[in-house]
């Protein structure tokens, strides 16, 4: 039987390779961000490596800047006196003296999109085997496969716009085979903590990760060069956030550390990312005036701990598909053989 297994998964495999309509596909995870393939629903968005022993993926939230309201209106009263000699710069042909003066005219540098963090996926597997990764554009799902010690992995990954949260679902192709630790980092102040959270769905203790932070008060963008004290946090002021992780075994043990949340034994897991800020509205301090961005990522999780993985794929599938799928543009038969993404763009640029 487990030769049998093997036999259908490089049935199936191949068939995949052969099949590149709309599909981005790679033999082996991403070594650069330009590599990764990028999921989101328009406010989160999540960059997948598609590692082995370790999968990296970037959180975003589109919400998530540094600074705070400003008062705009009197942000450069000075600014009109300058008009005039711009206008007059312009006749005379002087653009360099109309960009110039045209600075004069500008308000403060704007602040800067700040990167959420890390989310890791770590796993026992060192050495593995017929790695394939793809981005399907028609359902905006990303797939991960490979071998290891005779068992075939796999991994899918989407960004629910109608459910509001990030899934992940691992399979095994043996029983008990399925071995994963969930980890976080960032660039930004924060803090983790593991909590005893809503049963599973057999009704076994589950554990959630709470990860709780904030982004800076003042961040100098980076094009204005080598400045002093660029980036200035304050606990109490800025953008704050929070994301959540809970994990849905099938068998097995979820299990935790200080700062990690796993599963041992299982045969299948779906994992669950639920993201928020504080963000309120451009004219709003999102410290003292935002909003309850745990109560936000908390109440996105309860609301689709216990929906099954089908329910929540097809309801994203046809959400997405109802704005894919209203145009498509052919450019004829593809020339080139069925070869990976990477490769292919080398072969363009040659």
């Amino acid at each position: 039987m487990k030769l049998l297994r093997i036999l259908l998964f490089f049935i199936i495999h191949t068939a995949l390779f052969a099949q590149t309509d709309k599909i981005l596909w790679y033999n082996k995870p991403a070594q650069y961000f330009e590599e990764t393939l990028v999921l989101g629903n328009g406010r989160v968005g999540a960059s997948v490596h598609g590692g082995v022993s370790s999968d990296k993926i970037y959180l975003n939230d589109a919400t998530l800047w540094s600074g705070e309201p400003v008062d705009g209106a009197n942000m450069n009263p000075e600014a009109h006196k300058y008009l005039a000699p711009i206008r007059e710069a312009l006749r005379k042909g002087n653009y360099r003296a109309a960009d110039s003066l045209n600075k004069k005219m500008q308000g403060k540098f704007s602040e800067s999109y700040s990167p959420l963090g890390t989310l890791y996926i770590d796993t026992p597997h060192s050495d593995f085997s017929n790695y394939y990764r793809e981005l399907d554009l028609n359902t905006a799902i990303s797939t991960v496969r490979y071998q290891a010690d005779g068992v075939n992995y796999t991994r899918e990954y989407f960004i629910s716009n109608p459910d509001k949260i990030f899934v992940i679902r691992m399979t095994s192709s043996e029983k008990g085979k399925l071995n994963f630790n969930l980890r976080f980092n960032s660039l930004l102040r924060y803090k983790t903590s593991i909590k005893s959270s809503m049963p599973n769905q057999s009704g076994a203790k589950n554990y959630a990760m709470s990860v709780s932070g904030y982004a800076p008060v003042h961040a100098e963008p980076n094009y204005r060069g080598n400045i002093p004290n660029a980036i200035v946090f304050e606990e109490g002021r800025g953008t704050r956030f929070t994301t959540l992780a809970q994990i849905v075994p099938m068998g097995g043990s979820v299990v935790s550390t200080d700062s990690t949340i796993g599963v041992t034994d299982a045969d299948e897991a779906l994992v669950f990312i639920s993201i928020a800020t504080s963000f309120n509205g451009f004219d709003k301090n999102p410290a003292t005036e935002g909003l309850d961005d745990n109560s936000l990522a908390s109440a996105a999780m309860n609301k689709v701990i216990l929906k099954k993985f089908e329910t929540l794929k097809n309801n994203h599938i046809k959400d997405y598909q109802r704005f894919f799928n209203r145009v498509s543009l052919k450019l004829g038969t593809p020339l080139s053989e069925n070869i990976p993404t990477d490769e292919r763009l080398r072969r363009y640029a040659t």
